[in-house]
């Protein structure tokens, strides 16, 4: 019987190639997503200036209103007549009078100069308006150009699974061939069961070592899904780093971050208040990343932790030792994420329906694995998975 095969993909795509290609794109959609970081870090950088600069310009225009520069006036008149009361003499007199003068002079003077702030903060806004409005169109087209890119990398992630799946094998079943009746979907399933003794010796470890990101656990886990589904490692290798990364930016997304407690600053917050300061430094254009340290290699400075930490009620002040830009570039190594725990807590048992929740947009690009969810939990779980409730 002859293999189907989809139209024209086994003439079309070469794994090989498309395995250089998943390479080439996952690192132009990394790079793509570290300049949307910049761009937009650049656009918050831009907001906070046109903000500063509305507030000067307040300040200015508050110090030309009309009725107190009349009290100030009004203050120094009544000054004089105050001195002209008391004045024993001409002498006295001029000194009254050349005094109210000199006074009202410097009001009108400080006057003028209030005028030249307000002209010139008036026109620095207008010019930070401007900066805004281009470093939102860059953010926006940059934000385009990543979406753009991470669809590309998707794709062609998608062709290699497909030219995985139809690349002839000696021991490669089809799809198509492993559909059947029920019976034969059952005994399928008990052989499968039966191979994995064979496959290797199951850990409730595996988890663990798998979301630590350790590259033997990924391939030996990949290894024996390829033995059980009659698919190839390689796939069930790219399978199972996806769903690794979609699990750990869920984790991230959640708050899942565990904090070195010997840290200078870490020591000084408790773990929910060191949350809601990364949380808060996330929002202003500063997100923590497990690879990079700072999303695009741009960390806080002082300034920014001290806004962060007001949302917890810290003043930055208090703080022994006060962190440096140094020490804040750095922050990220006292950081670590806790996908474990953020996986057992939000899908207890690693029930299909809970962990493909827990992906979500990621979810529809791991079709294959949610196939074979069962093989794939009983080898996670080992042991553990006849302690779960059902």
């Amino acid at each position: 019987m002859e293999v189907p095969s989809p139209s024209g993909l086994s003439v079309r795509l070469d794994p090989s190639e498309l395995r250089r290609q998943v390479d080439v794109m996952s690192d132009d959609a990394r790079l793509e997503r570290a300049t949307l970081a910049t761009t937009e870090a650049a656009l918050v950088d831009a907001r906070r200036s046109a903000a500063e600069a509305r507030e000067c310009l307040a300040v200015a225009v508050a110090t030309l209103d009309g009725r107190r520069l009349a009290a100030r006036k009004d203050e120094a008149r009544e000054t004089y007549r105050e001195a002209l009361a008391v004045a024993a003499g001409p002498a006295d007199r001029r000194v009254a009078a050349a005094t109210w003068l000199a006074t009202v002079d410097a009001i009108n003077r400080s006057t003028r100069a209030a005028l030249g702030q307000v002209l010139l903060w008036r026109e620095r806004c207008h010019e930070r308006d401007r900066v805004v409005r281009d470093a939102e169109r860059r953010a926006s087209a940059q934000r385009v150009r990543a979406e753009s890119a991470e669809d590309a990398c998707a794709r062609v992630r998608s062709d290699l699974a497909e030219a995985d799946r139809w690349s002839p094998e000696p021991w490669s079943w089809p799809r198509g061939l492993r559909a059947g009746t029920a019976a034969s979907d059952g005994a399928t399933r008990t052989a499968s069961r039966s191979r994995t003794s064979s496959v290797g010796h199951r850990s409730p470890l595996l988890l663990a070592t798998l979301l630590a990101g350790e590259a033997d656990a990924r391939h030996d886990l990949a290894r024996q899904m390829a033995d059980l589904t009659g698919g190839q490692a390689s796939r069930w290798s790219l399978l199972l780093q996806g769903f690794v990364d979609a699990l750990v930016e869920s984790a991230i997304a959640h708050d899942r971050l565990r904090f070195d407690r010997q840290h200078p600053l870490w020591a000084q917050l408790t773990p929910g208040e060191a949350r809601i300061v990364i949380a808060r430094l996330r929002d202003i254009g500063f997100r923590y990343d497990p690879v990079d340290g700072w999303y695009g290699d741009r960390s806080p400075q002082p300034r920014d932790l001290a806004v962060a930490l007001a949302y917890v009620g810290i003043e930055a002040v208090v703080l022994r030792p006060q962190p440096s830009s140094d020490d804040l570039r750095r922050l990220p190594e006292s950081i670590s994420v806790a996908t474990h725990d953020h996986l057992l807590e939000a899908a207890p048992g690693l029930s299909l329906d809970a962990v493909h929740r827990l992906v979500g947009t990621h979810a529809p690009g791991m079709a294959d694995l949610w196939d074979h969810w069962a093989d794939l939990q009983e080898l996670l779980l080992g042991d553990t998975l006849a302690m779960t409730p059902a």
